[in-house]
């Protein structure tokens, strides 16, 4: 039954007449029946599917980006989809980037200095301009947009792939300040696998920990807390099931829970010469404070692994369960705990190196 539903659809594909309400019916009907086969019929049809890629632009790529990256969401292997995606990935991104310089100087071009900011806002209009100057430039802009949800799926599913599909990061970063799915997939490559240290200063308490899959901060201290309560110290209100669910992507992406911060977070470079944090009025507190808004990717190194120092928490005590990516899933693995000279030998060894910097 799939086998015909996904034979429908490449028929109606190939059809240069089909319109968006034909190939939205038949992908309608092949998801449909997807949900309902086993996992080696839905293999055979994305691995099917995934012979035309490379071949796929406009509403064809919408569907077929759509169908592929459900079929991996609901448990296909993604390699027979990313060698093909990724090239098509690969040929989009210069055109794309051409279209994005031409645009970009054309704005700043016609911009007065004092209405620079503008320049962001008149992109769009100056995008449509060069529609017609440039039509394969314009239609590559577009169908990145709609392979993202397909890209989105594998990246999300595969730290394999999310490792190799790094060499785009740099083009995506050009264009990801007016390209809305370059933006989502520069995000979702800076997902970082490794070691994290965690120190609070005030109690020279500290752990080591293996984080992967955490997509930002808030995620990052919603698996910390409750990584710390199951392994270490009572959190006087810890996140609840349906919030650790969240977090660790195997449950529904936000749900009604509010999750209780306890923590401020610091990067290494935060610490003094007495061994603590400085106070939250402080020029260093304010300049290595890290944002609940940001990236694990963004905390800096040291000795080769990521490092927080922990603070009071100040501000946003509590915020709505939830995490960027649907089908990512993520943990914070507690390995052990640290003693308090150990605590103190590192936080020496930071202002040591901040000193010397």
């Amino acid at each position: 039954m799939l086998a015909s539903d996904v034979r429908a659809l490449l028929t109606s594909m190939k059809d240069p007449q089909a319109d968006l309400a034909s190939l939205t019916s038949c992908a309608g009907q092949l998801l449909r029946t997807a949900l309902e086969s086993d996992l080696t019929e839905r293999q055979a049809a994305l691995e099917q599917l995934s012979r035309v890629f490379a071949t796929s632009s406009g509403i064809r790529a919408t569907c077929l980006s759509m169908i592929c990256g459900a079929l991996i969401e609901h448990g296909c292997p993604p390699e027979p989809l990313a060698s093909p995606l990724f090239l098509r990935i690969g040929e989009l991104l210069p055109q794309v980037i051409e279209l994005y310089d031409l645009c970009a100087a054309h704005s700043e071009e016609s911009t007065s200095e004092a209405d620079h900011d503008n320049s962001e806002a008149q992109f769009p209009t100056v995008l449509e301009q060069h529609r017609e100057r440039f039509p394969a430039l314009y239609k590559a802009w577009h169908d990145l947009d709609r392979f993202a949800p397909a890209v989105i799926a594998v990246l999300s599913t595969s730290p394999q792939w999310r490792s190799m599909a790094q060499c785009f990061q740099e083009q995506l970063k050009h264009i990801m300040d007016r390209h809305q799915a370059a933006r989502w997939l520069v995000r979702l490559l800076a997902v970082v696998e490794g070691g994290l240290l965690l120190i609070e200063p005030a109690t020279f308490s500290g752990w080591q920990a293996r984080m992967s899959g955490i997509a930002d901060n808030y995620q990052l201290q919603t698996l910390l807390l409750a990584a710390l309560n199951d392994n270490a110290i009572s959190i006087p209100v810890p996140p609840s099931a349906g919030a650790i669910d969240v977090a660790r992507g195997i449950g529904p992406q936000q749900s009604p829970d509010e999750v209780s911060g306890r923590w401020d977070f610091y990067s290494w470079q935060a610490v003094q010469g007495n061994l603590q944090l400085p106070g939250i009025e402080h020029p260093l507190a304010r300049e290595y404070k890290i944002l609940d808004t940001g990236l694990p990717a963004e905390i800096p190194l040291f000795a080769g692994q990521r490092v927080l120092l922990l603070g009071p928490r100040t501000q946003h005590l509590h915020w709505v369960s939830q995490r960027p990516f649907g089908h990512l899933k993520a943990n914070l693995h507690y390995e052990y705990a640290l003693t308090p000279d150990s605590c103190r030998n590192w936080l020496q060894r930071m202002y040591q190196q901040r000193r010397q910097a």
